[in-house]
């Protein structure tokens, strides 16, 4: 059937043009209008102001055009700008809300068109349910925009939640246009932020160059032999102050270019979100090079720099930076190399023997930093100590010499010592391999700080979404950048920069978590909580491992297959 056609300004228009601009001109007509908002509130003053709009408002006219009535469902109203517009312009007459006549929906603000109660005036007022700034956006929606980022939510996740609540929710369109508008202002404050950690960093710095820790990330998770993530971050944290010195996003989508492209379209000039164009594993070692040269131009030079070795980043830098082996990562590799023996050795596989010894090696890396030729003495001696022969064994660590007799290993089966040449000898060529690095091991440092870091941004982009294509990512970032600095209360920071009120609610909410966090970080250095933290680990590890011997094998690669050609083999007399 061919669509409907009428004339719209002597023009010929399908039906549904035709509906949209009827709604356009009552919506103008009441713009436009003479009446006026007696009282805008405004709460806060700054210099700089940025300019915000609704998005062509998106609006929704209420029973006049077949939409949701004002009456059904719940609206989020500030109930001082409700009080002090509720007075008809005309004869000052007191307006009453089952008096309202139509609505248009502006996000998650209205404005009611209110018909005066006076039988002589009749006049319909148009009350806000919000404030609005001076280009007569309402400040809620900007608010929305900030909140969805700090609780790491998307538009579709604000429009499940509003709609939950029977709330209007506010169109996606709308948050995209907030994010265009406010993604430069959560930028510029991150910036500042970390424009004062790099000078109170060079004030507690005791050498000419800073330093600082460096990490990347990705936005996907990377299956261990596949990493293509399509977006990254890079941050470096100060050692002394603990925080973000500098940041850099990398992105290769833009979402502009990928549509027209899809539709074989000439692409339009456009702000694009493109920055990188190599492979997912060469960001980290750029994005290094952007911080450090970065952090040059702006007079702060880095001396030493902490970072793992998971990438070329030290051949890419300057030979005047110093690096810094990671102690963490250090701990992992070791880790995982003797998790991989245990597939060999049945006498690994107990719950506590392999933590235990790589608390050995750490406790001697950790112990003798800045001495090369004593680390390598004591890491010669862990593994004799493992299997039993003490005389290389410092007493310092070893309470083997104060009574032979009654000595017992607290973390190995039996309390007694691991036996067997073969896992000897493989243990051995482990120790060697870090006697031989022991010039490295001698001076570590950590990117805990960063790895920190990292997990807050997932918090704010988690991994299974994708916010490469626009600012999202970028404002994303800037906002975990703002908490780490500033702590929770950062969305009053921002809400200065954007021209917004601090919100009274939104500082005590933050004030109140940074209490929390700060109660709770102390609580989890404390001797007492780590030792129980152990223990809780080696009780759980205990117990699936008894759990699995009960079970029998429940899970793994192709178990079910196995078992089947298992059952056909004794079927058939095998």
């Amino acid at each position: 059937m061919a669509d409907v056609k009428v004339y719209i300004k002597g023009k010929l228009a399908k039906k549904g043009k035709a509906l949209k601009s009827k709604r356009m001109q009552q919506f103008n007509t009441l713009k436009n209008s003479k009446q006026e908002v007696l009282h805008e509130l405004h709460d806060h003053t700054y210099e700089q102001a940025i300019e915000l709009d609704d998005a062509g408002a998106h609006f929704e006219v209420g029973t006049s055009t077949g939409q949701t009535p004002w009456f059904e469902g719940r609206r989020v109203v500030e109930l001082d700008v409700l009080s002090q517009n509720m007075n008809c312009i005309k004869c000052n007459s007191w307006l009453r809300l089952h008096d309202i006549m139509d609505e248009v929906i502006c996000g998650m603000a209205s404005l009611l068109y209110i018909k005066c109660s006076s039988s002589l005036c009749q006049y319909v007022n148009t009350v806000p349910t919000g404030k609005r700034s001076d280009n007569r956006s309402f400040d809620v929606n900007s608010k929305a925009y900030l909140a969805m980022i700090n609780a790491g939510m998307g538009p579709s996740h604000v429009a499940k939640f509003l709609s939950g609540c029977n709330i209007p929710p506010i169109s996606e369109s709308t948050l995209r246009d907030k994010e265009k508008k406010l993604t430069p202002a959560i930028f510029d404050a991150a910036e500042a932020s970390c424009e004062r950690e790099r000078e109170e960093e060079r004030e507690k710095s005791f050498s000419t160059g800073l330093e600082g820790s460096f990490d990347a990330g990705w936005q996907k998770r990377g299956s261990g032999w596949n990493y293509n993530s399509n977006t990254g971050h890079a941050s470096l944290v100060g050692v002394n102050s603990g925080k973000i010195l500098n940041f850099d996003v990398r992105s290769k989508i833009c979402s502009v270019c990928q549509f027209h492209s899809g539709r074989n379209e000439t692409i339009p000039s456009h702000e694009c979100n493109i920055n990188w164009t190599g492979s997912s594993k060469g960001m980290e070692p750029d994005m290094a090079c952007s911080i450090m040269k970065d952090m040059a131009d702006k007079g702060f030079e880095v001396g030493t720099l902490h970072a793992d070795n998971d990438a070329t980043t030290q051949s890419r830098l300057p030979s005047t930076i110093t690096k810094k082996d990671d102690k963490s990562h250090v701990k992992k590799n070791l880790s995982s190399r003797l998790y991989s023996l245990s597939k060999k050795y049945k006498q690994l596989k107990s719950a506590k023997v392999i933590p235990y010894i790589v608390r050995c090696f750490m406790y001697t890396i950790s112990k003798n930093q800045g001495s090369k030729d004593a680390m390598e003495a004591e890491l010669a001696s862990v593994v004799p100590h493992i299997f039993g022969d003490h005389t290389q064994c410092s007493k310092s660590w070893c309470t083997y010499n104060k009574d032979p007799a009654k000595f017992r290993y607290k973390h190995l089966p039996n309390g007694r010592a691991l036996s067997g040449e073969s896992l000897k000898e493989e243990m051995e060529n482990l120790a060697k391999s870090y006697i031989a690095r022991a010039d490295r091991l001698k001076n570590l440092g950590s990117t805990q700080a960063n790895e920190s870091f990292n997990n807050s941004v997932v918090s704010f982009a988690p991994k299974n979404r994708f916010y490469g294509g626009t600012k999202a990512l970028k404002a994303r970032v800037s906002s975990a950048v703002m908490q780490k600095n500033e702590g929770c209360g950062w969305l009053s920071k921002v809400n200065e920069k954007a021209s917004l009120s601090p919100g009274h609610l939104t500082k005590l909410y933050g004030l109140r978590r940074d209490r929390i966090r700060k109660k709770t970080r102390d609580l989890k250095s404390t001797v007492a909580f780590k030792r129980k933290r152990v223990s809780l680990k080696y009780k759980h590890v205990q117990c699936e491992q008894r759990e699995a011997v009960k079970e029998g094998d429940t899970y793994g690669e192709e178990i079910e297959l196995k078992m089947l050609m298992l059952k056909l083999f004794h079927q058939r007399g095998g």
